[in-house]
């Protein structure tokens, strides 16, 4: 097992870079199978920029369990904005790709949820770009608001990136 506190400077990785980063960790490595890796970060970044997003903090846990990763992380802008990203996924790191078992994701106070499927949708990424199975949001008191995506996300601007949105308030993607 190996558990501490780290303070990093400029940590970068993927689309993630940060001014600083800072937290505890706990993690248990079991001898000669790292797939069955367990263990939680619970920590703070300072000025991350997510996806070529500025933010001005994020903070929360992050838990392994084997190849299931948990979150539960919020996000603020500099602009007094907020967000919240909290779910599920299990991680395919060899074919680097993930399954969403289950996301909410926030703007502000309105949460925006995963719609539950037969079969987890899978999110991939090369060094060009991410690619999204078709996700369906579901938003609003009655859950009768919708956001579908579903393509390509790419760095070259050759994206074919779906979105489709029903019964949705402007008012409540505000400041997304």
């Amino acid at each position: 097992p190996l558990a501490g506190s780290m303070a990093i400077a400029n940590p970068r990785a993927a689309w993630i870079d940060a001014l600083t980063l800072n937290g505890d960790y706990d993690v248990t490595i079991p001898a000669g199978d790292l797939a069955r890796t367990r263990g939680s970060f619970t920590g703070r970044a300072s000025f991350p920029v997510v996806f070529g997003q500025q933010l001005r903090e994020a903070s929360g846990t992050v838990t392994m369990a084997d190849e299931r990763v948990g979150f539960d992380v919020q996000l603020m802008q500099a602009q007094g904005r907020n967000g919240a990203l909290k779910g599920n996924v299990i991680l395919h790191a060899d074919r680097r790709a993930l399954d969403l078992a289950d996301l909410t994701v926030t703007f502000g106070n309105a949460p925006w949820r995963l719609e539950a499927a037969s079969a987890p949708p899978t999110v991939s990424w090369t060094d060009a770009g991410i690619t999204v199975q078709p996700l369906v949001f579901l938003g609003g008191e009655s859950a009768d608001q919708r956001i579908e995506l579903s393509g390509t996300w790419r760095n070259d601007g050759n994206s074919a990136l779906h979105v489709t949105a029903r019964h949705v308030f402007l008012e409540t993607l505000e400041g997304a």
